[in-house]
């Protein structure tokens, strides 16, 4: 938000960790999974605390109670686990990055050795293997994927490392701070508290480069806001803690007081970002509000016919054609996420926009004009992909050319100039939405189809389409206007 409130940008993505639903939803998942996995290793004290606990059943766990409480090593495995396998069926950035975090815990306390360093990596393969459970049937069901969604998703084959994230960068501080503390005697470097926060420094450099290694990534920005950074935050709050523990006794009233401030800081910046972050999108989030009433009235409309999921309607929204799914069982013409379904290629997806262009009356000059001066981004995803509008999304980035937009726009002209509801590939219409705030374009609906009186749901009207009866009229560029 910073860059909103001194005017130099605005705030985009808004609150990242919970983006929608998907991050959302694992995000606490992967919380539990380090809480757990930190129990699990907390058993017995650092060897700076001069503990009784450093014996032989601190170092082979013999002694240890197998009770099935909370703290039993067997429940905290299964528990850490569970949450493991929670996150793989909720977001392939989190169960990913939870994995690479355990396994660059266990490099780190093979290499440290703190006290009852045995028993835990007993405990730590454990978690693995149990959590490697739920990888099977995940894996099963990802080898009968649809290979176009390797397309969709943007999967690249390389092997180029990535060392300039803000997470990773944030992670190589964090290590150095720590070598630091322990070259300065601040900091154990056989303190498990020490050893678990590099652990996660680590983690944000190696879901970073997995790919130098497996010689594929996988749109690596997913990782940079939705985890990644949340990692690197709290490696950095970790080595603060290790610090503060080093100067200043804990239990002091001053600790407690500035340890309260920085919380009570923390706080009032999330409502700070909140406010700035979400405000992007205010405008586009009450017109999907707005929608829902016709959504619903799609839903009945669908609820006795036994073939809703085979009608399809014709949204003049972008917004509001992307929630429609999520309401009414039919399909959309065409909606800016439509390509993510692993059953829609990138052609099919781009013949579908090409048809909403159409019956928009959209211009094959200002189609061209909006992607070359580059405002018409939405254009610029449906024809050439997400990843040629932004180096965000893709490693092997390549900003479009003149010539490749001329060519596409080009492709468009020939397609409304020949457009044929009886063609193959078209997509025949069932409905019909549009606003009532203002004059749609309609012509070249009206062309091909017959609309009923229409049905007023708020802000739009509802239209039900039956196709002419009437060959082909005669071929002109009309109501190309827009």
């Amino acid at each position: 938000a910073i860059g909103e409130i001194l005017g130099t940008g605005y705030s985009y993505p808004y609150f990242p960790g919970f983006r929608r639903y998907v991050p959302a939803m694992a995000f606490p998942a992967f919380c539990v999974f380090i809480g757990l996995v930190w129990r699990l290793l907390d058993r017995y004290d650092s060897p700076a605390s001069g503990d009784s606990q450093k014996n032989d059943s601190a170092e082979t766990g013999k002694g240890t109670s197998l009770n099935f409480g909370l703290n039993s090593p067997l429940v905290l495995v299964a528990l850490s686990s569970l949450a493991f396998g929670y996150t793989v069926f909720s977001y392939f950035y989190v169960w990913t990055t939870a994995a690479a975090w355990l396994f660059c815990l266990g490099v780190c306390w093979v290499i440290a050795r703190p006290t009852g360093w045995r028993f835990h990596l007993k405990a730590l393969f454990g978690v693995g293997v149990a959590s490697a459970v739920f990888l099977v049937p995940y894996a099963y069901l990802l080898s009968n994927r649809s290979h176009t969604m390797d397309d969709v998703q943007m999967l690249i084959r390389t092997h180029a490392p990535d060392l300039t994230r803000p997470p990773e960068l944030i992670g190589f501080a964090v290590i150095a701070v720590i070598v630091l503390g322990a070259v300065l005697k601040i900091i154990s470097l056989r303190d498990p508290h020490t050893i678990f926060t590099l652990s996660l420094a680590m983690t944000t450099i190696a879901v970073f480069n997995q790919q130098v290694i497996t010689g594929q990534s996988l749109q690596p920005i997913h990782y940079q806001v939705f985890i990644g950074n949340y990692v690197a935050g709290l490696a950095v709050v970790l080595t603060l803690g290790l610090i503060w523990k080093s100067f200043s006794a804990s239990q002091s009233t001053t600790a407690k007081l500035t340890a309260a401030s920085l919380a009570l800081l923390a706080v009032i910046w999330g409502f700070v970002e909140c406010h700035y972050t979400v405000r992007i999108l205010d405008d586009v989030n009450i017109a999907r509000d707005e929608a829902y009433p016709v959504g619903r009235r799609l839903a009945e409309l669908g609820a006795n016919d036994a073939s809703a999921h085979k009608r399809t309607v014709l949204y003049f929204g972008t917004a509001e054609a992307d929630d429609l799914p999520t309401v009414a069982p039919q399909s959309v013409l065409w909606a800016r996420h439509q390509h993510v379904f692993a059953g829609v290629t990138w052609e099919e997806n781009k013949e579908r926009y090409f048809q909403q262009l159409y019956y928009e009356g959209v211009s094959s000059e200002n189609l061209g004009n909006g992607m070359k001066r580059g405002h018409d981004f939405v254009s610029m995803i449906a024809i050439f992909g997400w990843g040629r509008h932004t180096d965000r999304l893709n490693a092997e980035y390549r900003p479009l050319t003149f010539g490749e937009i001329d060519d596409e726009v080009s492709k468009f002209e020939s397609y409304s100039i020949g457009f044929d509801p009886a063609s193959s590939g078209v997509i025949p219409l069932d409905y019909l939405v549009v606003s009532n705030q203002f004059e749609p374009f309609l012509e070249n609906v009206d062309k091909w189809y017959v609309r009923d009186a229409g049905e007023t749901h708020g802000k739009y009207v509802l239209y039900r389409l039956m196709l002419r009866q009437t060959k082909k009229p005669p071929s002109k560029e009309s109501g190309q206007n827009r």
